[in-house]
């Protein structure tokens, strides 16, 4: 169970979720895209206005953080007030991907050494992922989107986008993008992901890349933001 608890302040209210032991955890009620904010920024160890202003190129304004916010985890906890972030007891090593909106994604690796951010175009082929792992990502988009989207030879990469099915082009680069950074996650890290709504996918299909997520080696959770998620009051549902 690589996350046990977030704590903080919404709207001057304070909140505290027990995450249940999952793969995949859906959040649901006014609040939820915010505490996948606080999450990452504390996983990020940094508790600055660095995110939000960088948000604010896909239309979304973070509100300041408020309080003290609290991730508890493995062996550790991760607290944050005021800018800055302090780390208690021995957090596991993490590679979180977040997805902000509409396809745009963040990822980075949080370990005892440095906290950095990772920038790999991966529509080209890299070494960075091992020959096995890049046919095991060709296997698992093709299953998820029902054709032969990606095919992987030698080291040539080729996608075909003319099928038509219900995936949208779009669609299709969201799950890929999504799918291909699982596969990057270094040894000895477990994979945290978290997905603001994306609009782009039918309930169905995104069901279905929540499965084919999970099952990549070292994922350690997704916490995902349900439809309509920004109405009612905060919970949580174990998918």
């Amino acid at each position: 169970m690589v996350i046990k608890n977030i704590s903080t302040v919404i709207n001057g209210m304070f909140t505290s979720l027990d995450l249940p032991d999952a793969a995949t955890i859906s959040l649901k009620g006014s609040g939820s895209d915010y505490i996948l904010y606080v999450i990452e920024s504390l996983l990020a160890n940094d508790f600055t206005s660095n995110f939000a202003k960088r948000d604010i190129r896909f239309g979304i304004n973070r509100p300041s953080y408020e309080g003290v916010s609290t991730l508890v985890m493995e062996n550790g906890q991760i607290v944050g007030q005021g800018e800055t972030v302090q780390k208690f007891g021995k957090p596991p090593l993490i590679h979180c991907i977040r997805h902000i909106k509409d396809g745009s994604l963040r990822s980075f690796i949080v370990n005892d050494k440095n906290d950095h951010k990772i920038g790999v175009d991966l529509l080209i082929y890299s070494d960075i992922i091992s020959k096995r792992s890049w046919v095991r990502l060709s296997e698992t988009i093709n299953m998820l989107l029902g054709f032969k989207f990606m095919v992987f030879s030698g080291s040539d990469i080729v996608f075909n986008d003319a099928y038509e099915n219900d995936w949208s082009s779009e669609a299709r680069m969201v799950a890929y993008m999504l799918l291909s950074e699982c596969f990057i996650t270094p040894e000895n890290h477990k994979r945290v992901l978290l997905l603001s709504e994306i609009s782009l996918l039918s309930n169905s299909q995104r069901v279905k890349l929540l499965g084919a997520i999970s099952s990549i080696e070292k994922h350690g959770v997704t916490i995902t933001c349900a439809t309509g998620s920004n109405i009612g009051s905060l919970s949580l549902e174990k998918l």
